[in-house]
């Protein structure tokens, strides 16, 4: 096709016309919009960039056409057509049920050792047990879960399930023995446990903490420690695993500033997990970001914050784009990851969403952007 020679358009009377000297940088529309009717120009509530504008005048295109409307920064993008795609089935499958339920358990857990109720340890370990079956058996679908998750859910034990998932799926990329991995998982679990000793006030902020009351945060540490040794009777090294997971790789952390290799494994491990499950988390004074962006957040403090050997493990684990990310091609399309390369963590194979019979390539066609080297990832598609 000669892009400079297009003259198909959109042959349904709904589509409008939009002049091409009308759209400006940032402009958003609630359908998609297209060059012609096999083009897809710009998907429904991603913005418009200065270089596709650009590319337009290039090609001589006056006008594009679209079912849709602007979106004003008002209007709420409805994003639920990408939230089908992302699995059709995840919703209903055995792993979405083992998921919610072991969240749940775990929070009955966290009521009881409020309560100051005896918790046996084997109540714990079954959570553990369960998700590392499940992960053994079909770990990209459970991370799945994790990114995409009940993102307006700011619970304990949501985090602490998920950052159990991410650090056992760390663990086992790093060839761990299993009862290391069990290990890690239980330790993942409970890391965070001495924050329901921090006060309500400071936990649940909706603002950024300020110094006085980060101090306060930083105690949750001691906490954990204690309820992991003392309360519910485990060995101390799980005690201390948990105590050190704030501490950083060039001896910035806290609370012992230790560095290296004087950090323990699963702490390290602990960390990286734990910050990347934050990030993709809503908190009460900030929204989520996308596993893509938490991931070169991660990758930024490689060798600062975090053992560069444990980043590399968890971009092995879940890619720089996420099984079930939905991606736009320099090409106009979109599809959902389906699986990453470890070889090139930045071209996966994409299912395509929409299609282009003018390039050959239908819906829910496999794409595997490592042969395809004239292809390449353009962005998300939040």
């Amino acid at each position: 096709m000669d892009v400079l020679n297009i003259t198909k358009k959109p042959n349904q009377k709904k589509f409008k016309e939009i002049q091409v000297s009308n759209l400006c940088p940032g402009i958003k529309f609630d359908a998609p919009v297209y060059i012609d009717e096999d083009n897809l120009l710009l998907v429904q509530g991603m913005p418009l960039k200065q270089k596709e504008i650009e590319r337009l005048h290039l090609w001589d295109i006056e006008s594009v056409f679209t079912e849709g409307n602007i979106i004003s920064e008002n209007t709420p993008y409805n994003s639920s057509h990408y939230n089908v795609v992302f699995d059709e089935r995840i919703d209903e499958n055995k792993y979405h049920s083992f998921y919610t339920t072991a969240i749940n358990r775990f929070e009955e857990i966290i009521l009881d050792i409020k309560d100051n109720i005896k918790v046996i340890p084997e109540r714990i370990e079954a959570i553990v047990r369960d998700l590392l079956s499940l992960l053994s058996e079909d770990k990209n679908t459970l991370v799945q879960l994790v990114l995409r998750g009940r993102k307006k859910n700011n619970s304990l034990a949501l985090s602490s399930v998920n950052c159990c998932i991410i650090s056992m799926c760390i663990g086992m990329k790093r060839r761990l023995l299993k009862h290391r991995i069990f290990e890690l998982g239980i330790t993942a679990l409970l890391h965070d446990i001495g924050m329901i000793r921090i006060p309500e006030n400071i936990y649940n902020k909706k603002t950024a903490l300020k110094e006085s009351e980060f101090e306060v945060m930083k105690h949750h540490l001691i906490y954990s420690y204690i309820i992991i040794l003392n309360e519910l009777g485990y060995h101390k090294d799980i005690a201390e695993y948990s105590l050190f997971h704030h501490e950083n790789w060039d001896g910035s952390g806290y609370s012992k500033h230790l560095t290296g290799e004087k950090i323990p494994l699963i702490s390290r491990i602990i960390a990286v997990a734990d910050t990347y499950v934050a990030m993709i988390a809503d908190r009460p004074y900030k929204a989520h970001i996308n596993g893509y962006e938490a991931m070169k957040t991660i990758i930024s403090n490689n060798g600062q914050r975090f053992d560069p050997v444990i980043i590399r493990a968890l971009l092995e684990s879940v890619g720089f784009y996420p099984i079930g990310s939905i991606v736009r091609l320099n090409n106009y399309l979109v599809g959902r990851v389906i699986e990453f390369s470890t070889t090139n963590g930045f071209r996966p194979k994409v299912q395509i969403i929409n299609e282009s019979k003018e390039r050959g390539i239908r819906k829910n066609e496999i794409v595997d952007l490592y042969e395809s080297k004239n292809l390449f990832i353009e962005s998300i598609v939040e």
